[in-house]
């Protein structure tokens, strides 16, 4: 049976989208082209202008950073530059996106403020969807956006790039064949960044606002880090967390250095949290924007009854010793190859953008599902609730809202309760 052809609408043309467009650029490249994007749509008309044809619209913006692994850091890319023989339109109203026959598939990078309202739309409109991490402002947006996609019966699915890394899916590998034995300890923690000790975090203020990104640090950063901890380890059962903010003022500056825009957060840029799983391993899990006159960093490590993996080095009581890369290419079959990197795609971002794809055309679930999206949102809430209530919390909790100090006033402003 011939593939269907796909139109896709990129919805909100903000920092990361040239990541994603790398990622759709490298399927078409591969000859992967059952699919066309046929609408960007932007808060400002220049933003969406921006991306549609290389030679035409606004300049590209600067990158905020230089950090070779920071997707944010990707060369600008024209929707043009993927495919020209069908070029998007533009509109600065996602709401008639909705309308679009010619629209199958709506892949979402606005504001985690919106993704819930944008998400749902498109669903109950009979659209497949993917949404930028953190999946939603609050676990109850989450919850509403997965119970409508079960009701729409489409897929949605969230780009959670860190499932899709190269090193992460091997040393899941590792983990699923037993390689480490027992689970014991997972590790993960860094004070200080590229946005230290008081930048606005990819020049996006509305990072720092809780009632635009949900949460500071502890929804942006801590939506990877649980999602890595429980590709790896499991379901997490308790969290005790503690989620401050250290900077209380911080800046844009130009290239002189020059102050051009002051932002005074209200949401943590820091967190330290401790966990339990379901396995009965432990873990720790810290992270800040913060940090004045230096940084340090631990390497993400998990700890089990057979071995070790310590940043990319693995170690393990039978004398086995090397790069999580170089026990994977000589343990794992052929078959366990193709699996953990489908069609030989080693890029996350088009790793998940091919699994999305992919689950649209089966209509077979993706690996970063809306569930799976929803407890990432899950345990980072729990995060910032602990700290809220003053003691270790469930998941559970978090997710049926029994205990929601924290994100009730988003709830009401969001008319979820």
């Amino acid at each position: 049976m011939a593939e269907r052809e796909f139109g896709i609408a990129l919805v909100g043309c903000g920092r990361i989208m040239p990541a994603h467009l790398h990622a759709y650029k490298e399927l078409w490249d591969r000859g992967l082209r059952s699919w066309r994007i046929v609408v960007l749509a932007a808060r400002k008309e220049e933003d969406a202008l921006r991306f549609r044809k290389r030679g035409e619209g606004p300049p590209p913006r600067q990158p905020v950073t230089t950090n070779p692994y920071d997707p944010l850091g990707k060369p600008h890319l024209y929707v043009s530059d993927i495919h020209d023989d069908v070029l998007p339109e533009v509109t600065t109203d996602w709401r008639t996106v909705m309308e679009r026959d010619d629209v199958h598939l709506v892949d979402i990078y606005a504001t985690v403020s919106v993704h819930h309202e944008i998400a749902i739309a498109a669903l109950e409109r009979g659209k497949d969807v993917q949404v930028e991490k953190p999946m939603a402002v609050t676990v109850r947006a989450g919850r509403a956006m997965v119970e409508a996609a079960k009701k729409a019966g489409r897929i949605l699915s969230v780009a959670e790039s860190v499932r899709y890394s190269p090193d992460v899916r091997m040393v899941h590998w590792m983990v699923q064949k037993g390689l480490l034995g027992t689970l014991q300890t997972f590790h993960s923690f860094s004070m200080g960044s590229d946005w230290s000790p008081d930048k606005v975090v990819a020049q996006t203020p509305w990072r720092h606002l809780k009632f635009l990104a949900g949460g500071g640090a502890s929804l942006d950063i801590g939506a990877h880090l649980w999602h890595l901890a429980r590709y790896w380890c499991g379901p997490v059962s308790q969290i005790f967390a503690v989620t401050p903010l250290l900077e209380p003022v911080r800046y844009i500056r130009d290239e002189t250095g020059q102050i051009v825009q002051k932002v005074e957060p209200d949401a943590d840029d820091t967190f330290f949290a401790l966990c339990r799983f379901e396995t009965g391993a432990f873990g720790t899990v810290g992270f800040s924007w913060g940090g004045r006159g230096g940084r340090i960093g631990m390497p993400t490590s998990l700890f089990g009854s057979k071995g070790c993996l310590i940043g990319d080095q693995v170690s393990l009581e039978d004398g086995t010793k090397g790069t999580v890369a170089e026990v994977f290419a000589q343990f794992a079959s052929e078959e366990e190859k193709e699996k953990v990197f489908p069609l030989g795609i080693t890029d996350a971002f088009t790793l998940e953008k091919w699994d999305w794809l992919r689950a649209c055309q089966t209509r077979q679930p993706p690996e970063a599902d809306g569930e799976e999206g929803l407890w990432d949102l899950v345990c980072s809430f729990a995060m910032l609730e602990s700290d809220a209530v003053g003691r270790p919390v469930t998941p559970q909790e978090i997710l049926d809202g029994t205990v929601d100090q924290y994100q009730r006033p988003l709830d009401e402003h969001y008319g979820l309760l």
